[in-house]
């Protein structure tokens, strides 16, 4: 999970699976959290239409794929 900024993009969360079988990955589940001083209320309004989940993929014959899906946030 990134911030997308105008110079650079700054990585809030990352994680990372490796599956050689060829099965499907399930990322719905808990991959991590993001606490302490990583999301200040300053950034609150920024994190508003700037946060992106990255995915990268590669199947068993070596091809990759990458995907950039935007993430709406919801104070709760």
């Amino acid at each position: 999970m990134y911030l997308q900024s105008d110079d650079k993009d700054r990585i809030l969360l990352c994680n990372c699976v490796e599956d050689l079988t060829g099965a499907t990955i399930n990322i719905s589940d808990e991959i991590g959290k993001v606490s302490g001083d990583l999301i200040k209320e300053a950034d609150l309004d920024e994190l508003q239409n700037n946060l992106f989940f990255e995915l990268k993929t590669k199947n068993l014959n070596g091809e990759e794929n990458e995907y950039h899906v935007q993430l709406i946030l919801t104070k709760i």
